[in-house]
């Protein structure tokens, strides 16, 4: 086996895909002598947040939040904690303070202690607007990037048709993995792993099934511009723009085997 070369993460803080996940085993098999923290961006994103307590939903009908925005209110409560005071969200920081008397919302990281003199290292995430974002609280912060993955393919890759996948798959290391949308994937697909967001895989290869959905959807919360730009929450237009370029890194993968027409 190749084990990485050493990239010097001891004590830092790598913020990484979970498909990286086999690089990292790899990694700390190589440097024992290295430790490590590995966060993907949703518990990047958690560290920042409070965290809300069995029984959340039913406090939340009890004072007055409608079923169908449970949801909704969930998610900016959640961000409140470093959210500005401003007037739009004056409402949820009135309800945040009785969740707070009722012991439902807790703080249960200290990202500022955490993260004070460590180096943070971002790997497999081509765009790292969004985790500058996240953390623009932390003091003399640094983020510093591993460009040490794959090299883009220079050729783009064959679409092919379902009867030649078998021997495809069949010569293809393993394990391969199948990147489709929802609800439309034929049967001679339908034992591949799936990929449920847009990265790299960190070994074995994958397979790309196009069909009339988008192969991911950026997600929007009905919000304004101001409202989500508090809560750190990207808009519709910074969703597609983060979006489009973890698909273009996906489709210019030299690990992508092939594309596949979903009606072919």
């Amino acid at each position: 086996m190749d084990y990485p070369p050493s990239h010097h993460y001891d004590d830092a803080v790598l913020i990484a895909p979970k498909t990286e996940g086999a690089y990292f085993e790899r990694y700390r098999l190589a440097h024992p002598s290295e430790r490590f923290d590995v966060l993907d961006f949703a518990a990047l994103e958690e560290m920042f947040q409070f965290d809300l307590g069995p029984g959340i939903d039913e406090a939340l009908l009890s004072l007055g939040t409608k079923r169908d925005g449970l949801e909704l209110t969930k998610t900016i409560l959640r961000r409140l904690r470093f959210a500005p005071r401003i007037d739009a969200l004056t409402p949820y920081f009135a309800l945040k303070d009785e969740l707070e008397k009722k012991g439902l919302l807790r703080v249960i990281h200290d990202p500022f202690a955490y993260f004070k003199g460590r180096m943070i290292i971002v790997r497999g995430y081509p765009d790292g607007r969004g985790i500058s974002e996240v953390m623009q609280d932390l003091p003399n912060i640094c983020v510093n990037f591993d460009f040490g993955q794959e090299r883009p393919r220079e050729i783009p890759a064959e679409e092919i048709a379902l009867d030649e996948l078998e021997p495809l798959s069949e010569n293809a290391e393993s394990p391969v993995y199948l990147v489709a949308a929802e609800g439309q994937v034929p049967d001679a697909l339908s034992d591949l792993p799936r990929l449920d967001s847009p990265y790299v895989p960190s070994q074995g290869s994958f397979i790309v099934l196009i069909g009339e959905k988008p192969l991911f959807e950026a997600k929007a919360l009905p919000l304004d511009e101001v409202l989500l730009k508090a809560l750190r929450l990207p808009t519709a237009s910074e969703a597609k723009r983060r979006l489009d370029v973890e698909v273009g890194r996906l489709l210019s993968s030299p690990r992508l085997l092939a594309i596949v027409r979903a009606n072919a």
